[in-house]
C-alpha cells in the first residue's frame, strides 16, 4: 500500500486541490493507498479539509517540517511512503514512476518540479538550471519525496536534530590551498527556526539574506560576531522561503515561497533603507 504523507500548516487555501490530485493519481495507478495529513498546529480550516477528503488526520505541534513528516510516517500503514507538500499537485505519471522505481529496487527518490500559474521570466529561465543541478548532485526537491518503509526506518527518518546551542547559519573559511576549514556560527539573534536558503548581496557583500520557515531575515553586516539579524516583512507573507536567486545583472532578489507565490525586490547598494517599498509579488 502507498501512504501519501502530507505535512500541513495553515494550508486551507491549497490543501483540497492537493488531496484531490492525490486521490485521482492513486486511483489511476490502481494501487491501494491512504492519505495521511499531519497538521502542525494550524489555526485555519486545514483539519476540516483533510477530514472531508478522507485523510487520516494526525495533529502535532512541532513547527518543524522534519518532525512533522516523521510523525506522519509513524502513523502510516503502507510499505511505500510518498511525502507531498500541501501546496503541490501530483499527477498519475509521477506516482506511477515512483511506484515503478521502488519496485525496480530503488530505496527512494524525487521528481522535478514546475510552477503553475503566471511565472516571471527569470524564474522560467532559472528552473531548468535548478532541475539540472539537483539531478547532477543527486538531490530532490522536498515537495515530493518517496521511499520504501524499510529505507525510511534504516536512516531513522528525516533529520530533526536541534543542537543544545542552536545554530542555523554558519560561515566557512578556507585556509591557503584549502588545507583546513574553520566554521563560525553566524546565527546571532535568529529565532530557533530552520533556515532553508541563504544568499549574499553582490552589490553589498556584507549584507546577507536568510530564507526561513517563517519568512525572510537579513543582516547588513555578516562580518560582525555575532551579526544582528532583522525581520523583513514589507510586502512578504509569513511563510517558508525555500529558495532565493539573484538575476545575472545583480539587480533583483527573487524569493520562492512555499504556497504563497514568488516575489522580487530591487537589490540595495547599502544597508536596507528605512521605509523601503518592499517586495513585488509575481
Amino acid at each position: 500500500m502507498i501512504s501519501f504523507i502530507v505535512p500541513a500548516y495553515n494550508e486551507e487555501r491549497l490543501l483540497a486541490a492537493t488531496l484531490d490530485a492525490l486521490h485521482a493519481a492513486a486511483r489511476a495507478v490502481g494501487e491501494p493507498y491512504e492519505l495521511v495529513v499531519v497538521d502542525d498546529a494550524s489555526t485555519d480550516r486545514t483539519q476540516v479539509i483533510a477530514l472531508r477528503h478522507g485523510a487520516v488526520l494526525v495533529s502535532v505541534a512541532h513547527r518543524q517540517i522534519a518532525a512533522t513528516r516523521n510523525s506522519g510516517a509513524r502513523t502510516a500503514k503502507g510499505d511505500s511512503f510518498i511525502f507531498v507538500d500541501a501546496d503541490t499537485i501530483v499527477n498519475e505519471a509521477v506516482v506511477r514512476s515512483a511506484v515503478e522505481a521502488l519496485r525496480g529496487g530503488a530505496a527512494g527518490g524525487g521528481a522535478a518540479v514546475e510552477f503553475d500559474g503566471t511565472v516571471p521570466l527569470y524564474a522560467r529561465l532559472l528552473m531548468p538550471v535548478l532541475v539540472w543541478s539537483f539531478r547532477a548532485a543527486g538531490l530532490a526537491a522536498g515537495c515530493f519525496l518517496f521511499c520504501t518503509r524499510s529505507a525510511f526506518a534504516a536512516v531513522g527518518g528525516f533529520n530533526q536534530n536541534t543542537p543544545a546551542q542552536p545554530g542555523h547559519v554558519f560561515q566557512v573559511t578556507c585556509t591557503a590551498n584549502c588545507a583546513s576549514f574553520t566554521w563560525t556560527n553566524k546565527s546571532g539573534n535568529l529565532p530557533n527556526i530552520p533556515v532553508d536558503s541563504i544568499i549574499g548581496n553582490p552589490l553589498f557583500p556584507q549584507q546577507v539574506f536568510a530564507g526561513t520557515d517563517w519568512g525572510l531575515y537579513y543582516t547588513d553586516d555578516i562580518t560582525q560576531n555575532p551579526p544582528t539579524w532583522f525581520r523583513f516583512q514589507a510586502g512578504l507573507p509569513n511563510t517558508m522561503i525555500w529558495d532565493m536567486a539573484i538575476d545575472r545583472g545583480n539587480t533583483a532578489l527573487a524569493l520562492f515561497t512555499r504556497s504563497r507565490g514568488a516575489y522580487a525586490w530591487v537589490l540595495p547598494t547599502g544597508p536596507v533603507p528605512v521605509g523601503l517599498l518592499g517586495f513585488e509579488i509575481n
